[in-house]
């Protein structure tokens, strides 16, 4: 079993099947982002969001591996500030080193105008 499998289920053991399944680590992203995007409704899942915040996490930060950094950046954390249930719980889950890190990835699905609004949406709420 390849380590993003092992991790993967290790961080949100409720998706193991769906994990094991996956035919790539993009596709796990399709499908992680719409559990993930889910689990923000009423009743909230913490579990899954943390584990799903973790996952990412370790794709871009511990693994190693260019692909699934990638991966975990264009099927992921680009889609972040899109969904605004989403959008408005980023500063519960990640730290401000870790938006400003990323603050050129959300760019992406944004105008120059709403990509200032978010930076400062987040920075504001993490001062």
């Amino acid at each position: 079993m390849s380590a993003w499998r092992r991790i993967g289920i290790d961080m949100i053991p409720r998706y193991r099947e769906l994990i094991e399944q996956s035919e790539s680590i993009g596709m796990l992203w399709v499908d992680l982002w719409a559990l993930f995007v889910d689990a923000h409704r009423d009743p909230v899942d913490e579990m899954t969001i943390q584990g799903v915040y973790e996952f990412a996490r370790w794709t871009c930060e511990a693994s190693g591996n260019d692909e699934l950094t990638t991966s975990t950046c264009c099927h992921f954390y680009e889609h972040l500030p899109t969904v605004s249930l989403v959008r408005s719980k980023i500063p519960q889950y990640m730290s401000r080193q870790e938006i400003l890190g990323l603050s050129e990835i959300f760019k992406y699905h944004l105008s120059e105008n709403e990509y200032h609004e978010l930076m400062k949406e987040l920075l504001t709420v993490r001062q």
